[in-house]
């Protein structure tokens, strides 16, 4: 409004007038916005401590779209932050996401649980039984899986549950699977045989085929499965893996678990042939076998015939980086090499029974003594 007045003239209507008159330009300020990290089965707080004000509406409506992430599956993702204030004027904040693999529970896979003793593990078994187990499978499967679920969906809705549903505890009661799914499914906790346990009865009540592997010449016993959603048997193991080498073993193939192996073992000899099995007493191929496979793995490392038997190998908690002898994890002694026998490996789980001893030969002693702990 022109007047010809200098601007101290203005009446006071007339400068609540211009003041009025100014656009509202500015948008709100969206703050407390940083990167964010989790692992595969934790849960993640997108508002926390992030706030958006405007200049003249005050606190207005955060916005939060997480639509492009997946917590089930590791890798960088984005989250964006908006707001708009009564005038149209939006502000957008843009951050990552990080889900890393799922974490080994380093204290849990040290020790036994101390709050379970081998008498209640035994009482917990009481009720096992094939159709208690198929019943118990059944009421998890209403509850994660969807209608139009494909195979390969189901299984990693599986996989997400047992990785985020069972506590990884030092020893576990392995005189049958079904034992061992059972002890899974109503203690929620368990060694490596009761995750193979829990996968098996999951899967194979969803309709997906497994077979069954055990660790061959390795320092200790390991279990998981192998699984086929329509396109080839893969590895499936959803158990905490040594920390410091964390591994999603979702799926994959016989190439991809074997390099994992052979990385592992690079660092310390105690963890050789973490996913090495008798290839021969398998009935099916894996997807990405070699086409010229060995009959069966080259033995490495044995233990006598009617010896005290090694304990199962549990994952321990290990600092970041290579596994450091110095550093707690002794150096095994020099392994002994048996001359290859053709003996497959019976029908799992039993333990393995030879039908003949070999020729006596010293037994070596284990690379890491660990009482009282398993698989």
């Amino acid at each position: 409004m022109a007047t010809g007045l200098p601007t101290e003239s203005l009446s006071m209507e007339e400068g609540i007038a211009l003041a009025v008159e100014k656009p509202d330009t500015e948008g709100p300020v969206i703050s407390g916005v940083q990167p964010l990290t989790t692992s595969v089965g934790e849960t993640l707080s997108y508002r926390s401590g992030i706030t958006a004000v405007d200049d003249r509406d005050g606190a207005v409506l955060l916005l939060v779209d997480s639509s492009s992430i997946n917590l089930s599956v590791p890798g960088e993702y984005q989250v964006i932050y908006s707001a708009e204030d009564s005038s149209g004027n939006r502000t957008e904040v843009t951050t990552t996401v990080v889900v890393t693999e799922p974490k080994a529970v380093a204290s849990e896979a040290v020790e036994p649980d101390p709050g379970v003793t081998a008498g209640q593990a035994g009482a917990q078994t009481g009720g096992a039984s094939l159709e208690n187990v198929n019943a118990l499978a059944d009421q998890i499967l209403a509850q994660i899986i969807k209608d139009g679920m494909s195979q390969r969906e189901k299984a990693r809705a599986i996989f997400d549950y047992i990785v985020s549903h069972m506590r990884y505890v030092g020893s576990s009661d392995k005189s049958s699977w079904i034992v061992g799914a059972y002890t899974s499914f109503t203690t929620g906790r368990g060694d490596c045989f009761n995750y193979y346990a829990c996968s098996k009865a999951l899967l194979t009540r969803a309709g997906i085929p497994t077979v069954d592997l055990q660790r061959v010449n390795g320092n200790s016993k390991h279990y998981w499965v192998l699984a086929d959603v329509g396109d080839g048997y893969h590895h499936f193991d959803p158990c905490p893996h040594p920390q410091g080498y964390p591994l999603t073993c979702f799926l994959l193939t016989e190439a991809e678990v074997r390099q994992y192996s052979s990385n592992l073992s690079a660092h310390s000899s105690y963890y050789a042939n973490y996913y090495t099995y008798d290839y021969s007493a398998c009935p099916v191929k894996a997807a990405g076998m070699p086409v010229n496979e060995p009959a069966s793995p080259s033995p490495e490392q044995t233990i006598e015939p009617n010896s005290t038997e090694m304990p199962e190998m549990i994952e321990p908690a290990q600092p970041e980086g290579p596994l450091d002898p110095a550093g707690g994890m002794p150096e095994p002694t020099p392994e002994v090499t048996p001359e290859p026998t053709s003996e497959p490996t019976p029908d799992f789980p039993a333990e393995p029974v030879p039908e003949a001893a070999p020729e006596p030969t010293p037994a070596p002693e284990p690379a890491v003594q660990m009482e009282g702990q398993e698989g």
